[in-house]
């Protein structure tokens, strides 16, 4: 999971998800990768079954949709949203994800922030739930009080979690950007869980 290819494939089934059908060269953009690169990612996932392709461009199957479904619950994000930045000066382009079940407790979530920077974003935020309470470690101990825009944004764009719950929210130059970011947070999150959980 943690593997770059890995990655860029989510991220490729990610966007036929959201805007199929979509050809080479924008997919090239969006991966930022060469054609080549390209290529050789449509003709692995096509020859799994995840993926069509015709004179209308690149297209995800319904076993592409489940097999996107499968590596999100692989990196235990339950949502992928836009996340609206006007007036939170995180710009120019923000994403976000809810994950469920691994929280941090007592640190600044620098770790993830460092994460999404080395994965190419700008920047990036995260947001702890529990308690019926939205906090921002390190920064804000209740978002309702204390910054009531960010609480705002956050409750405009997921519905209240049901138990403990992060939010990361990644920005970058542009969607496709933020969101790999915060796919590679997820994964480093998540492998970070495993690594834990393991040596207790």
């Amino acid at each position: 999971m943690e593997d770059g290819r890995w990655l860029k494939e989510t991220l490729l089934l990610y966007a036929l998800s959201r805007f199929e059908p979509l050809g080479r060269k924008t997919l090239s953009r969006i991966l930022r990768v060469t054609e080549g690169t390209v290529r050789s990612i449509i003709i692995r996932l096509k020859g799994q079954g995840y993926i069509t392709v015709d004179k209308t461009g690149v297209g995800i199957t319904s076993e592409g949709s489940l097999e996107f479904q499968r590596r999100l619950e692989k990196m235990n994000i339950e949502s992928v949203r836009d996340f609206p930045c006007e007036g939170l000066n995180i710009g120019p382009s923000s994403m976000a994800i809810l994950i469920r079940g691994v929280v941090h407790r007592g640190t600044s979530c620098l770790e993830e922030r460092d994460q999404a920077v080395r994965a190419g974003a700008l920047g990036a935020v995260t947001i702890i739930y529990g308690n019926g309470v939205y906090t921002m470690p390190g920064v804000y101990g209740n978002l309702e009080v204390e910054a009531p825009e960010w609480y705002r944004a956050i409750s405009n764009t997921f519905k209240q979690p049901e138990g403990e719950a992060c939010i990361v929210v990644v920005f970058g130059e542009n969607r496709w950007i933020a969101v790999e970011a915060a796919f590679s947070v997820a994964v480093k999150m998540a492998t970070t869980s495993q690594t834990n959980y393991a040596s207790d």
